[in-house]
């Protein structure tokens, strides 16, 4: 079996296996477009697929994102988002082919109204959208471009109100790649069509058009400033496998070519941004069908070699921007997967301060590896891992991986070490005060006494049932205490650590039907720890108020969801006093119970969550 952990090389070739963090997207995911169409001022996701949907995945903050929220029944090669009609809130536009075109008018909440439809000229399928302002009257306009020869380039002129005016000819053909910049730096928005050049007029019309002189066949572009001289410049990803960038004038020409080796790979869905900072446009592609391949700029309109990633089965599009809030700009892939049937995924790459993204690094552990804690075993100031190996039976029973830190990001070799006959949870903690971490495994309670090198004694068993175990310090004597649940009692057992690497006997309290797990924390603030248990039975949580002396006061219960299973603690109102938020695995929601004061918690609110 393998655990994952972020590293943070810099591969200039190496392909990992699992460069990425997966999200359930839509079936056939294709195309993708980001935004805060919430206004929680996190940047979601809109994803569209040939499935004939299209989805909304609201982005966490942390480089999550919620389960597909569907918006339309829409087939649509290209979604856009602007602000249509001015009120403030993101819209989407979608070009569907043949079956025309849609504008979903957001409301801000994450939610959008009947679809609107602009007058799409008849025989025109509209495959690629881009917006631009191309009238100076403030409001959006949409230009579309067709896949086919006998279509046309259409501006769409937006009336502010989400509707846009009869579409007005730019130029004949199917463009494939639009891209939308003010390329002569008048304050006007200019077209890229493919290989055509459109300077804008600032009226809605257009300067004759001219060709970019590409040296062969092209299978995407984006315009960057790729020499750093504050002009746009365009690039090309060129067939079969090089890259072209045409520095520009800053008048709206642009010279001869300067190709950069794309590692003779086709280029799709190229895209120009500053990833580490340098004042040069970088590029990032899709290559092959697994790929992401990052070119960094060297600021003379060539490139790196490619740093290459893993980016999902099959991805088909990505976009740009800071998933997790850290400043850095991270990617996110739309992934097809294979058939209708297939669920799509959202596969995120999150972004470092060289350009680069994080990798993955797999670790090999017991068999059935089935919980991770982290602390320092051998004292070197380096963080380890120690995970439960739940399908091992080496020792004659279930046994602990620990995985010691080198101290940058990767780990030596395993070392396995024999624990209880049903291995679980793991805590870590200093139970016999000599200042070295030990492990306690839930499941058959047994402690692990560390050495502090990184290596523990032969578990010690405790006579107790099989439970959850939490730790803290009960009666502030500076070693940690165990608390486990125990579900056919109804109750939860106490055991104090008393040093030398022994333990007191044990002592139960009464909670409520089927105790499932338990969590430590000073809910009314007298600097004695407190126990929350969640009683999955009787669907409330236990409150038992400690002492400080290793004992707890009289039970509180509160009401809670349909079977109570996790527990979180937390300042959640920023009133100085935790609060308790509880994961109900029958009800699909987590209940919020609020601390006023004197370990009384406040009634439960109901947030709805997956199932």
């Amino acid at each position: 079996m393998l655990i994952s952990a972020l590293l943070s090389g810099r591969p200039a070739d190496a392909v990992p296996l699992f460069p990425y963090h997966s999200f359930g997207a839509i079936p056939q995911a294709f195309s993708s477009v980001e935004g805060d169409f919430n206004k929680d001022g996190k940047l979601d996701l809109i994803v569209s697929g040939f499935a004939y949907n299209v989805a909304l995945l609201l982005g966490g903050g942390d480089g999550t994102f919620s389960a597909p929220i569907n918006i339309s029944g829409y087939f649509t090669r290209s979604p856009v988002a602007a602000d249509f009609n001015l009120d403030g809130n993101l819209d989407v536009a979608l070009a569907g082919d043949s079956s025309g075109m849609q504008v979903l008018l957001g409301d801000g909440k994450g939610g959008f109204g009947r679809p609107l439809s602009p007058p799409v000229p008849y025989g025109s399928r509209p495959a690629v959208l881009a917006v631009g302002n191309f009238n100076s009257d403030a409001w959006p306009d949409l230009v579309s471009g067709g896949l086919y020869s006998d279509d046309w380039i259409y501006l769409y002129p937006g009336r502010g109100d989400g509707s846009f005016g009869q579409p007005a000819r730019i130029s004949p053909g199917a463009p494939g790649f639009l891209a939308v910049a003010d390329l002569n730096r008048d304050g006007r928005s200019d077209l890229v069509a493919g290989s055509q050049v459109f300077i804008g007029r600032g009226d809605g019309t257009f300067l004759p058009a001219f060709s970019v002189p590409v040296a062969s066949g092209f299978t995407s572009l984006t315009v960057g400033d790729f020499d750093g001289d504050g002009r746009p410049d365009i690039a090309f990803g060129l067939y079969p496998g090089t890259l072209a960038v045409h520095l520009g004038a800053g008048d709206g020409t642009f010279g001869a070519g300067i190709e950069t080796d794309a590692a003779g790979v086709q280029l799709r869905d190229l895209t120009a941004r500053d990833l580490n900072g340098d004042g040069v446009a970088d590029l990032l592609a899709l290559a092959g069908p697994h790929q992401l391949h990052v070119y960094i700029g060297t600021g003379a309109g060539t490139f790196s070699p490619p740093i290459r990633y893993t980016a999902g089965i099959r991805p088909d599009s990505f976009v740009l921007a800071d998933w997790d809030g850290d400043g850095l700009l991270d990617v996110a892939t739309a992934d097809d997967a294979f058939s209708i049937s297939s669920v799509g995924k959202i596969n995120v790459l999150i972004g470092r301060k060289d350009g680069t993204f994080a990798n993955q690094l797999r670790l090999p552990t017991g068999p059935g590896p089935a919980a991770v804690v982290v602390a320092d075993f051998n004292d070197d100031g380096n963080e380890d891992l120690a995970v439960s190996n739940t399908g091992s039976t080496v020792f004659g029973s279930f046994d602990v991986s620990v995985l010691l830190g080198i101290g940058d990001g990767t780990f030596a070799g395993q070392t396995r070490f024999p624990a209880g006959n049903v291995a679980g949870s793991l805590v870590t903690g200093d139970f016999n005060g000599d200042g070295r971490k030990d492990i306690v495994t839930g499941g058959e309670v047994a402690l692990l006494t560390g050495n502090g090198d990184g290596s523990f004694a032969a578990p010690i068993r405790l006579a107790v049932r099989p439970g959850a175990v939490a730790t803290g310090d009960f009666n502030r004597d500076g070693r940690d205490d165990l608390a486990i649940t125990d579900p056919p009692s109804n109750s939860v057992t106490v055991v104090l650590g008393l040093g030398g690497g022994t333990l007191s006997s044990p002592v139960s309290f009464s909670v409520g039907e089927l105790p499932s797990v338990a969590a430590v924390g000073d809910l009314n603030a007298d600097g004695a720890a407190d126990l929350i248990v969640a009683n999955s039975g009787s669907d409330d949580i236990s409150i038992l108020p400690g002492n400080g002396d290793g004992t707890f006061g009289a039970e509180s219960r509160f009401a809670v969801g349909d079977s109570p299973v996790s527990l979180g603690l937390g300042d959640f109102n920023g009133d100085g006093m935790l609060d308790v938020a509880v994961a109900n695995a029958l009800s699909n929601d987590v209940s919020i119970l609020v601390g006023t004061g004197g370990g009384v918690l406040a009634a439960s609110e109901s947030l709805p969550t997956g199932s």
